[in-house]
This record gives C-alpha cells, structure tokens and sequence, in this order.
C-alpha cells in the first residue's frame, strides 16, 4: 500500500499530470477561463489523519490563476479498498485547515478574503462509491430556522473505475493512469504502453517519465516477476524492457487460460478458454468466427488453443472451413 501510495504522489506532483487530470475530467465552464498554465505546487502532506491508525490516503494542493486570484485544488488520493462514508465531512475539516494555514503564515493579501478551493477524492478502489458527496446528505435535516446556521461543502468524486471506460481514447496522461491501474490482460496493457510511448516524449519531462516508468514497473512485477532496472532516464530507453516483460506477462496469461480449458476435462472448458483467449487479444469475435469455434470439437479447440499465442489474426487460429 504505502509503495503504491508513494508512485502516485510522486506522479501528481507533477503539473502535467494536474493538468490532465482537471483538463481531462473536471467538467465547468470556470475551467476554460482559468489560466492552467500557472500550476504551481502549493505543498503536500499538510494533513495528517490522526484518526486511522495507518495513513490510507494522499493530499497534495496545487493552485492556479483565475483573473487575478488564486484558486486551490486539494486533491486527496485515497487508497481504502471500501468507499469512506464520511468524507465529505473529512474534506470540510481539510479545507478548513488550509485556509488556516493561509491565515496564520499571512499568505493573504491585506483585506482579502479567503480563496476558493476545489476539493477532489481520487479513488482507485474496486468497490462501487455509493455514499454522498455532499455534507449535507450526512446530517439529518435541522429545525426550522437553524438551516442558515449549517455549514454547507461538496467534493468532486474521480472514480478511476469508472472513469477509465470513458477514456479510453483520450491523449491525456491521468487517463493513462486510470488505464494501467485497471487493465486485464497482456493485450490491452501493450496496447497502453504504445500508446503513452508515440506522445509522452513531447509532453512530459524526464522527471515524469521517470515516475511513470517507477508505476508500470511496480504494477507490472505483479504480472511478470523478474529483475527490472530500479530506475530509466526516458521511456524510449525503458519500452523494449516493459516490452519483453509484457511478452513474458503473455506467455504466463495464454498458458493458465490453456490450463483452465484442460482442467475441465470437456469440451465447453476448452471452448470457453478459447473464447477468453481470442476476445482478450483481438476483440469482437465475428458470427463465422464463433461458429467455427462452437462447431469444433476438444481435439479442434485444443489446437486452436495451441496457435493463439502467435496468431497475429483470428484467421490464423482457426481452420478455414
């Protein structure tokens, strides 16, 4: 957890990576008018949850221009494996504090007012977050008259879960993220990889690079252990070793999918094996193509199972009829 934790604070401490994340994800017309380009990290770590007897979440805050003013993004990364019911009230004490800061360490102009602050939960879990965004959805409704005297605070909610069916195409390198952290096979990884390696050399400094090369390894050893270098200078020089480790990963993924289909011991095991196989690597499986493969029997599917890991077509797994 705390590795984890640490790539992606080292990634979002980047302004490229913020202003992907805000361009790419937070939705307003404001946004168009704020000046992204004046990103500057505010600081990180500037609360810490006395509450939890282990540290499960991030917080770092930017700020940028908007006319002449400053606004502040709070983002909080949060790594609990379960939605927290009480995060809005979490991110009022949060905004809270950083205001206090600006006051105490006299950041504000003389007679100005407190700056706006956008709070965001970025949450990687894997259950669905079905608690309310807004304060007010956790207290129950106050007499009449006492309505006025309630305090009032909503944070954005970015589900990666979520968010990475939407951005699939997107050239934005938080949805990068989102992609690697929730992707399910060999296939689709590679297919990230090249992707991020055809634009990332214009658009991110080698310090970013780095980071991000740090994240695909830690996330990938998961897949394919080995030995990986602790650190590349770009990702030019790091994509034939993520390659081969990718090539590895497929190796590993087509013969426990072969092994699936064995254990079963009848033909619909092989069958199915099969299916998982072709769809993983090529996609949308056409009506002829499903027809062959339902029509076959176990002696077929097995050597149709045999050829998948180097067919570069459907064509070259099946027979022709």
């Amino acid at each position: 957890m705390q590795s984890h934790d640490s790539h992606y604070k080292q990634l979002f401490s980047h302004k490229e990576m913020v202003r992907d994340l805000l361009r790419g994800f937070v939705q307003g017309q404001w946004l168009e008018q704020a000046d992204l380009e004046t990103l500057e990290l505010y600081g990180t770590d500037l609360v810490s949850d006395q509450t939890l007897p282990v540290q499960h979440h991030e917080d770092i805050v930017w700020r940028f221009r908007f006319g002449e003013n400053w606004v502040y993004l709070y983002l909080l990364l949060e790594f609990h494996s379960a939605p927290d019911r009480w995060m809005a009230l979490r991110l009022l004490s949060y905004t809270a504090l950083l205001w206090e800061k600006l006051v105490k360490t006299k950041e504000l102009a003389p007679g100005s007012t407190l700056p706006p602050v956008l709070p965001v939960v970025l949450y990687n879990g894997e259950a669905n977050w079905s608690w309310s965004t807004s304060l007010s959805e956790l207290c129950y409704p106050p007499p009449i008259g006492l309505e006025p005297y309630q305090p009032q605070a909503q944070y954005l909610l970015l589900d990666q879960g979520k968010l990475v069916k939407e951005s699939a195409e997107l050239r934005n390198l938080a949805a990068v993220l989102f992609q690697i952290e929730f992707s399910e096979s060999p296939q689709e990884f590679r297919r990230i990889l090249e992707q991020l390696a055809r634009w990332i050399g214009n658009e991110a400094p080698k310090s970013l690079q780095r980071a991000l090369y740090a994240f695909m390894v830690k996330w990938l050893k998961g897949k394919a252990p080995g030995e990986y270098p602790e650190e590349m200078q770009n990702f030019e020089e790091a994509m034939p070793m993520l390659a081969k480790r990718v090539e590895q990963w497929e190796v590993q993924f087509f013969e426990e999918g072969h092994e699936k289909g064995r254990e079963v011991g009848r033909e619909e095991g092989l069958r199915t094996a099969l299916y998982q196989l072709i769809q993983n690597k090529f996609g949308q499986i056409s009506a002829n193509h499903q027809e062959l493969i339902d029509g076959a029997d176990a002696q077929a599917l097995d050597k149709y199972l045999s050829r998948v890991l180097q067919a570069e077509s459907i064509e070259e797994i099946l027979d022709r009829p």
